[in-house]
């Protein structure tokens, strides 16, 4: 025993040298190997979702385009118009479709789905996208319809801004108004001719929104008669608790 003795600490100390060594090839190579394999995942995906829209006729669900998340449907009658949805903080695309094969991410809210839904009856598609939207309108033959866009708190600032940028047919704000709506609306008649007419929604009780959305429908209605621009309907509606069947979705202009 006494005489193996010397030999065991050196054994010890070339067990401890492999394992070190092996630790810091693992932390070289293990980072590289989790952003491959997530990579190749998200490559199966893309594949999955393409094949899905294939086999359903196209008529919409979940899928990536450009690595962008895209949720979109077809209504099933005579194609009326474009729909592009835009939702809220802490939310996603995937709110405004149910679960389905097609859309096996999707979450489906209750009040998300019920916008689709009556958009849906009045034979417009619904499109709920991050990026890509001009890809996915061209691809499906979307892109000569008429365009509106809704959304949702900062979804609804979002939606006001694209009229800056997107030549729209209309455009709805829920629970939101935008600050810098005066260059917005100035913007758009710049390279449209127009800003398009508009509608807020409001909460009752919610009054520091309220008055930010009169000061948005002032500045449009000013900003119109300044550049004698082509007048655009600007309106607002208070949507009041409910049953949920009996909910309205569209107010009219008056």
């Amino acid at each position: 025993m006494l005489r193996g003795s010397p030999a065991q600490p050196r054994k010890w100390r070339k067990r401890l040298l492999l394992y070190a060594a092996v630790l810091a090839l693992l932390s070289l190579y293990w980072p590289q190997a989790q952003i491959a394999l997530r990579l190749n995942r998200n490559t199966a995906e893309t594949q999955r979702s393409a094949t899905a829209a294939r086999s359903s006729n196209r008529s919409g669900g979940y899928e990536m385009i450009g690595g962008a998340e895209v949720v979109w449907q077809r209504p099933t009658k005579e194609l009326e118009g474009v729909l592009f949805v835009a939702h809220g903080c802490n939310h996603a695309a995937t709110d405004w479709l149910p679960k389905s094969d097609a859309c096996p991410r999707c979450t489906g809210l209750p009040e998300e789905t019920n916008i689709t839904r009556t958009a849906l009856r009045r034979g417009i598609a619904v499109v709920a996208v991050k990026a890509a939207l001009g890809k996915l309108l061209e691809r499906e033959g979307l892109d000569g319809l008429p365009l509106y866009a809704l959304g949702a708190s900062s979804g609804g600032a979002f939606a006001l801004a694209l009229a800056s940028e997107v030549e729209l047919d209309g455009v709805c704000s829920q629970v939101m108004a935008h600050p810098a709506m005066e260059h917005l609306a100035r913007a758009a008649i710049d390279a449209f001719g127009r800003y398009p007419p508009t509608a807020f929604v409001l909460m009752p009780r919610d009054e520091r929104t309220a008055g930010a959305v009169q000061a948005n429908a002032a500045a449009l209605k000013s900003k119109v008669r300044w550049l004698k621009a082509q007048p655009g309907r600007v309106c607002s509606a208070q949507a009041h608790p409910r049953p949920r069947r009996a909910a309205r979705l569209f107010w009219p202009c008056p």
